[in-house]
């Protein structure tokens, strides 16, 4: 999960440097597949995880 945290935090940077293009169609055209990638990290990825090993969810922190 701490391999996936970074890998999401990377996706995160990459919409803040796709934030700083002046053009908001070609924000869009950057977005579209980080956005996909992030669902995909979760629902693909970290899911499986977290329904096998439910204390390894990553926002366990926050619950508590």
């Amino acid at each position: 999960m701490k391999i996936y945290a970074r890998v999401g935090d990377l996706l995160k940077e990459a919409t803040t440097v796709i934030a700083a293009e002046s053009d908001a169609a070609e924000q869009h055209l950057l977005r579209r597949p980080v956005g996909v990638a992030m669902a995909q990290l979760w629902t693909e990825l970290q899911l499986p995880i977290v329904l096998a090993f439910p204390d390894s969810h990553p926002d366990d922190h926050k619950r508590r």
